[in-house]
């Protein structure tokens, strides 16, 4: 087939029975299976690349009914000797190809009533309603639209290869549509502002309730941080959803032959795949309905938890507003109320630490993994949270010198507005005795300083501000040093990432 052609050329064929080749130091295996069972048509092949430490294996079916529909999918899997590696997840080059070649055949390759094609379309004047709006309405949707907005800073062309870009991405697992500046106000006026997408962001319109809150909105300065930072982004945020894509219900009545090798119709042989069918299909549907309701739940709970971390903003703001009225000629409280009232991302929460808060020293190498973090669900309540943080350490470092006591006794007695919560459940001032006495342990919690502090450039912290609860591998963590009564008068963070990087004796 063409796409074997394009990776290996002639040297790979796809045949009945299993077929191993080496191209380069790859060992490539393929092979085939076909059945028909009265009207039904099946059709699987599959191409196994085993690298020195990765295996690949990418599978294709196609199913095809006496009335002429057709369904085609692709199954992904990656085994690696590192396995916490980052990897990008992205639509293979098959799935892209599958979907071009139908488009040009005259076909009209979907999924339910969402059009896949391989060229972004930008929708115009007079089209919003038709491409956009009865999709994002239709109760049949399965998967997500993403809508580009244009950014007027930039040649349109830009916006269209930002969109093309995520659409490659996420071939055959959702739709992207692009937004010139004519069509803006015509779709604002429909969804209301809460829904919308403007200025450069992105948005990802999941299927089901238009709760606002419900579909994640990716700013202008995520967007244009690189060609594919929104793709990327938004196939990370999907990537659990993807994988539990089920197949037609018609595959269910082939399958047992198709996994016969050699296309028996034993009764016996039969009875039992069936019977271990039914099994896993329980179990399967089991998974998938407690899944689906943790992810409401998951998702409802980063509603509320926005919801009063906003309320919460508005009124710190207030309360700043008012102090300054009164005392105009503080330095201090001037600087406070000039600050970012908040952060819609972690990654956003490093950038104004380092930008605007001159009594925190945020090293270079602190921040893990914080693009990652920032596809969760949670990642704009993370956000705010880190930089009310970073705000509380910094406004800890210039209260330093007149208060007596640390930082817990500051957050505890000070009654300063940008005070951190002091309870077991949000801050540490260290780690238990088990991880203490633990030298792997410990050696993760020895992080990067300035060379000021220690020369070594390293020095161990124990001390950090939980920005959620739980124990998740997800929820980030802010380790600091505190040097404000040293010679660099600041506090240092070392580390600022995902939980998953200080493993104690639970985890």
């Amino acid at each position: 087939m063409r796409w074997t052609e394009s990776k290996y050329g002639n040297v790979v064929a796809v045949e009945a029975e299993p077929v191993a080749v080496e191209v380069d130091g790859t060992v490539v295996t393929t092979e085939r299976r076909e059945v028909v069972d009265g009207h039904l048509a099946a059709l699987e092949m599959w191409m196994t690349e085993e690298r020195s430490q990765e295996r690949w294996m990418t599978r294709l079916r196609v199913l095809c009914d006496g009335d002429g529909k057709s369904w085609l999918w692709v199954d992904l899997e990656r085994v690696a000797s590192d396995m916490f590696r980052r990897q990008d997840v992205a639509a293979p080059n098959l799935v892209k190809n599958l979907i071009k070649e139908g488009f040009d055949g005259g076909g009209r390759p979907r999924i339910g009533p969402a059009p896949l094609a391989p060229n972004v379309a930008a929708v115009r004047t007079g089209e919003v309603d038709e491409k956009i709006i009865r999709l994002m309405n239709n109760p049949e949707r399965t998967t997500p639209l993403v809508v580009f907005s244009h950014d007027e800073t930039l040649a349109p062309r830009e916006t269209m290869d930002r969109a093309q870009a995520t659409s490659d991405i996420l071939a055959g697992v959702a739709t992207v549509v692009a937004l010139p500046p004519d069509a803006q106000a015509e779709f604002q006026s429909t969804v209301g502002p809460d829904l919308s997408v403007w200025g450069g962001g992105a948005r990802v319109y999941l299927p089901g309730d238009l709760d606002p809150s419900r579909h994640r909105y990716l700013p202008k300065f995520v967007v244009e941080r690189g060609r594919r930072e929104a793709g990327r982004r938004i196939a990370h945020m999907l990537s659990g959803p993807i994988a539990a894509r089920r197949a037609p219900d018609l595959y269910e009545r082939i399958r047992p032959a198709l996994r016969s090798r050699t296309n028996r119709s034993d009764s016996e042989m039969l009875a039992l795949v069936e019977l271990e069918l039914i099994d896993r299909n329980e179990a399967i549907d089991d998974l998938r309905e407690q899944a689906e309701f943790d992810q409401e739940r998951i998702l409802a709970d980063a509603a509320t938890i926005e919801e009063l971390n906003v309320e919460l903003d508005t009124q710190r703001d207030q309360v700043r507003k008012l102090q300054y009225q009164y005392n105009q000629d503080d330095a201090s409280v001037a600087r406070t109320v000039s600050l970012p009232s908040s952060a819609l991302s972690l990654t956003e929460a490093a950038e104004f630490c380092r930008r605007h808060l001159d009594g925190v020293i945020l090293h270079s190498g602190a921040c893990v993994d914080l693009e990652e973090l920032d596809t969760a669900v949670e990642s704009e309540a993370w956000g705010r949270t880190s930089w009310r943080a970073f705000r509380a350490l910094h406004a800890y470092a210039k209260d330093a010198g007149d208060f007596d006591g640390g930082f817990w006794q500051w957050c505890d007695r000070s009654m300063n507005l940008e005070a951190w919560t002091a309870s077991a459940k949000k801050l540490a001032m260290s780690e238990s005795e088990t991880v203490t006495t633990s030298r792997k342990l410990m050696a993760q919690r020895t992080l990067p300083i300035d060379s000021e502090v220690d020369q070594s450039g390293r020095i161990k912290m124990e001390a950090h501000m939980k920005i959620a609860e739980g124990g998740g591998p997800n929820i980030p963590r802010i380790y600091f040093y505190d040097d404000t009564g040293g010679v660099t008068g600041k506090v240092h963070v070392g580390f600022f990432g995902p939980h998953s990087y200080m493993s104690n004796t639970k985890t």
